[in-house]
């Protein structure tokens, strides 16, 4: 198991169980056997030496053993299967960042962008991800790539991600527009789960399945009857509100004037 490159290790020879100075080998990949000459055979009283090996510094990933003379070290790969979810939603029409969560309006569109990693130190295969509020059929972009969600398991929008190595990361962007039925549903969080399998390996005879997820919240403002809205220069959504301010006050003004006739002509 573990990657097809051995990383580089230094062994150290040991006599009588101390170090002995600058007897240290270095092991590329490839090589597996380290050799000194030209060694004491026995102290000065004719007692023999007992040389031993011992690595100087296990590498990541790995875990060492020592044969029972102390001659053979072995380094043994540990898989570290493992996938990390970050999840953030923006109000795309007010251009607002991204955050855990974000406030919008009927008619608004939010963006939200999921960020999947292999951070592990094994390849993952059949990495694919879940939304349960994206639509089957919309299209949804992955690393600059358009694509679309497709039935995943219960109908769950999903998206395929194939396989992930050590390290790789998958930007995934889609967007929603907020429409009135989501008045009702309060505060609600967007859920994207991520799955991945690690292959049969020594420590993991049956493989293993990685699942983990993030979730982002959307809450729907709620425009009321009686709440004025102030128009902005050049939106046209608006104009009704501001036609109905103008009238108003000319109502409020005729209404006045008629009431003052009204009081002269009755002195």
């Amino acid at each position: 198991d573990g990657p097809d490159v051995n990383p580089t290790i230094e062994l150290q020879l040991y006599r009588d169980g101390q170090p002995l100075s600058d007897f240290v080998k270095t092991l590329e990949n490839g090589t597996e056997t380290a050799i000194w000459d030209d060694l004491d055979e026995t102290d000065q009283y004719g007692v023999p030496y007992v040389y031993t090996v011992d690595e100087v510094t296990t590498p990541e990933n790995y875990i060492k053993t020592r044969s029972e003379d102390k001659l053979t070290v072995t380094n043994a790969f540990i898989n570290n299967p493992s996938l990390v979810i970050t999840k953030q939603i923006e109000n795309l029409t007010l251009g607002e960042p991204a955050e855990d969560e974000t406030i919008a309006k009927i008619g608004e569109t939010v963006r939200y962008t999921v960020v999947v990693t292999n951070d592990g130190n094994v390849k993952l295969t059949d990495v694919y991800l879940t939304d349960d509020e994206a639509m089957v059929g919309s299209s949804v972009e992955l690393n600059g790539t358009e694509a679309n969600w497709i039935s995943g398991p219960d109908g769950i929008a999903m998206v395929n991600l194939d396989d992930m190595a050590p390290g790789e990361m998958i930007t995934i962007i889609y967007d929603y527009d907020v429409v009135k039925e989501d008045e009702a549903r309060g505060p609600f969080i967007n859920t994207a789960a991520v799955y991945g399998t690690m292959n049969e390996t020594s420590d993991y005879p049956d493989g293993k399945k990685i699942q983990t997820s993030a979730g982002a919240t959307l809450t729907v403002e709620i425009i009321t009857a009686g709440e004025i809205v102030v128009p902005a220069p050049g939106e046209k959504n608006n104009t009704m509100f501001g036609l109905g301010l103008v009238l108003i006050g000319s109502a409020a003004a005729l209404t006045i004037l008629r009431r003052r006739d009204r009081k002269v002509k009755a002195e």
